[in-house]
């Protein structure tokens, strides 16, 4: 793919990233991958296959999986109230801005319990009400002044106090800490670490031998890079996400390798069967209902991750139990509408077209989160991604 390594290499020569991640699997097989660039500018160590790199929230679509898993051994129940397995739930209310104090980020009184109980399937679609400090004006209130982050999970954060309710649950979707939720059920149904119930039922099953939630060797993990008013990239002080983590977030804390995550991807591919180990990890008729658009008549997504607005607003998109978004509209790059697709806050992007049975993931492991050059950069290279592979069939 001469192609697509020109865009890589360009890319990098620009001097805009330290590195950047790109891969291409067809059902089968990987049909292209590129692991190009330095570890950190401040030691100029080169990257390889092997480097591994943070998921960041496209972690969501392997715990995801994982409730799935859980679904289909009888232990989980679709529509099931969320506090029958974390009885903490019980406890949450619903607040709005002018409900928390501006000095302290405490919130002010007394509030409602939702008149809706959270289900297993609200936290699926992120239309329980929880949010991330990105996402709404009172969870930047609560945590800047708080200092309560995702980055150092502690039980703290798990709390009424902390991550109150937005909205009353099934009202409106908005992005936020479902998925770390649904990674604590895991645990609570389970009684295993949501990280060895990973690695026992979605990474051994599916020969993903690098991915990780504890990082032992922080050299081997590509740095995220801040660009400065300068333009002048620096690597994160401190890593966004921790390595030896006291929590294991579901929603962000997974480290893999290029090789391993197009493994994970082909595994929805094949709606729920590892072409690489041969061995099924969901039924067929799991996967074919859970990548359809299951958010009720009326609610839109409010946040647009992934491709530019002008090839498609976000707002029309539908959400999956994949612990993905649905394109609505066909892209111009070539992606049909009824693709599944997500990414992660280091300018992380992946996408899975069940129709031409093709899935990708590009990566700039870099911030602030969507960067117009970085969305750009990802643009140009899905779109000859689908010139290549899709248009000329005989590359398949």
């Amino acid at each position: 793919m001469n192609s697509l390594d020109s865009i890589v290499d360009n890319l990098l020569k620009s001097g805009k990233y330290n590195a950047l991640i790109a891969g291409v699997t067809t059902a089968q097989s990987t049909r292209y991958k590129s692991v190009k660039g330095v570890i950190s500018v401040d030691d100029n160590e080169p990257v390889c296959d092997d480097s591994l790199f943070c998921l960041y929230s496209c972690t969501k679509s392997i715990t995801a999986m994982a409730i799935l898993i859980l679904i289909e051994q009888g232990k989980l129940e679709l529509k099931g109230l969320a506090k029958k397995y974390l009885p903490v739930l019980e406890d949450f209310y619903v607040v709005g801005e002018d409900d928390i104090d501006d000095d302290t980020g405490e919130v002010k009184g007394s509030h409602p319990k939702p008149k809706t109980d959270v289900t297993i399937e609200h936290l699926l679609l992120h239309t329980a009400g929880f949010a991330y400090l990105f996402t709404d004006t009172t969870y930047f209130k609560i945590m800047t002044k708080k200092r309560v982050f995702a980055g150092n999970p502690m039980e703290t954060l798990f709390v009424p106090s902390s991550m109150p309710l937005v909205h009353e649950p099934g009202t409106k979707w908005t992005y936020g800490f479902s998925t770390d939720w649904l990674g604590l059920i895991v645990e609570a149904v389970s009684n295993q670490k949501l990280s060895v119930f990973i690695q026992e039922n979605i990474f051994d099953k599916c020969g993903m031998t690098k991915s990780t939630f504890f990082v032992e060797d922080p050299l081997e993990v590509i740095k995220v890079h801040v660009e400065t008013d300068e333009g002048i990239l620096r690597p994160e002080k401190r890593p966004s996400v921790p390595y030896k983590p006291r929590i294991d977030m579901g929603g962000q804390g997974c480290f893999t390798t290029i090789d391993d995550f197009l493994k994970f991807l082909r595994v929805w591919l094949n709606y729920g069967l590892s072409p690489d180990t041969g061995t099924r990890l969901l039924k067929q008729s799991t996967v074919e209902n859970a990548i359809k658009n299951h958010l009720s008549e009326g609610l839109e997504l409010n946040l647009a991750l992934g491709l530019k607005a002008e090839l498609d607003d976000a707002r029309s998109d539908g959400f999956s139990y994949a612990g993905c978004a649905i394109n609505a509209k066909n892209l111009l790059t070539g992606r049909p509408s009824g693709s599944l697709y997500w990414g992660g806050i280091a300018n992380s992007f992946f996408w899975m077209d069940l129709k031409n049975q093709c899935a990708g993931y590009f990566s700039c492991q870099k911030l602030p989160f969507m960067n117009e050059e970085c969305t750009e950069a990802y643009g140009v290279f899905e779109k000859e991604v689908y010139r290549t592979l899709i248009l000329n069939r005989a590359n398949l």
